[in-house]
């Protein structure tokens, strides 16, 4: 299970308890240990919104609105990627006007917390209408890969992929030191 799986899993468990091996609430110290806010902000905003109910909806967009609206972390999670996307304009010098930028925050926040392409639900190939089967055909929404894409506008496909970049940098970090903590954490406990 991956360092990501298992804070999902932690920080939605009703039975924390210590003990051989790590448990739930030896990742959420690894968490609390771990600096990396941005990162953790975000894992924990994603988790939330994995774990709430949906299905309510014909459309996944209402669908995934409704469960934005419901979600406690997502003022938290808004300002995580914000602060990401800023940096980044900092750091590469972009001149994007500040509604530009929010608006590539909000795009790529929401590709993070509904990762799973639309069309396929992260399956890779083209469902067959009315039968709940997949059919052979790759799906031509996300060219097989069962992810979503970014929708992005004229020029700014290369910076939303340096944001991506960064994002992903910042959560491999943010794994590589909790899974550290929890190495030595166990062979201390051996």
């Amino acid at each position: 299970m991956s360092i990501e799986d298992s804070y999902a899993r932690a920080i939605t468990s009703r039975h924390l308890r210590t003990g051989a091996g790590a448990g739930d609430t030896d990742v959420l110290i690894a968490a609390g240990w771990t600096r990396g806010n941005a990162a953790q902000v975000l894992w924990r905003a994603r988790a939330e919104y994995d774990a709430m109910p949906k299905g309510r909806s014909n459309c996944r967009a209402t669908e995934r609105l409704g469960v934005l609206i419901r979600m406690q972390s997502l003022g938290q999670a808004r300002d995580a990627m914000w602060g990401i996307v800023q940096a980044h304009a900092k750091r590469t010098k972009t001149d994007f006007e500040q509604v530009r930028l929010l608006a590539i925050s909000g795009r790529l926040l929401d590709t993070f917390l509904d990762p799973l392409c639309e069309t396929c639900l992260g399956t890779r190939y083209k469902p067959v209408p009315n039968t709940g089967r997949l059919s052979a055909t790759v799906c031509s929404e996300c060219n097989g890969s069962g992810a979503r894409r970014v929708i992005v506008d004229d020029g700014e496909a290369q910076f939303t992929r340096g944001v991506l970049d960064e994002l992903d940098a910042l959560l491999l970090r943010v794994s590589a030191r909790m899974a550290k903590y929890l190495r030595e954490r166990h062979n201390d406990s051996v």
